[in-house]
């Protein structure tokens, strides 16, 4: 699992740095129209304010909705935690280095198939944006794990 980096890397550190998803080094991916490196998170920063750029979240998490999606993720994420308040610390921190063709590009912007868009229509009515926030995830994990078996 990813962790919390600092921000300036040394010219080794440079040199190492992978796309966690495409395995790519910055020499390998070369000039780019978007920043090479760059650090997708676990949750959007829109939603913890874990960051201070941009003007932090835009519209944060309640603490009720914290519960919530802890109390779904929490298992997964508890694994490398002591528990209670260090798993909000970690889901806040958490993040994967990513290139900017996999961060914004593939991973920000997917295709948006009309089945799936009435399957998630079906499931999306009535409910609050922590459980679309979860069934999303979801339909990834049950997803990839169709994958795996493929």
């Amino acid at each position: 699992m990813a962790t919390k980096r600092s921000r300036r890397m040394t010219p080794e550190a440079r040199e190492q740095w992978r796309c966690f998803l495409c395995d790519r080094s910055s020499s390998q991916i070369g000039a780019h129209p978007l920043p090479v490196q760059q650090r997708a998170h676990l949750l959007p920063n829109r939603l913890t304010g874990g960051l201070r750029r941009y003007g932090g979240a835009k519209n944060a998490f309640t603490d009720a909705e914290w519960d919530i999606l802890l109390g779904a993720i929490g298992s997964e994420l508890s694994a490398e935690s002591s528990g209670g308040d260090q798993i909000r610390k970690q889901a806040i921190a958490h993040g994967y280095d990513l290139c900017g063709e996999c961060h914004e590009e593939v991973l920000s912007e997917p295709i948006y198939l009309p089945c799936v868009m009435n399957a998630l229509k079906k499931r999306f009515m009535g409910r609050t944006r922590v459980d679309k926030i979860l069934l999303l995830a979801r339909v990834l994990k049950l997803g990839t794990e169709a994958l795996e078996r493929d």
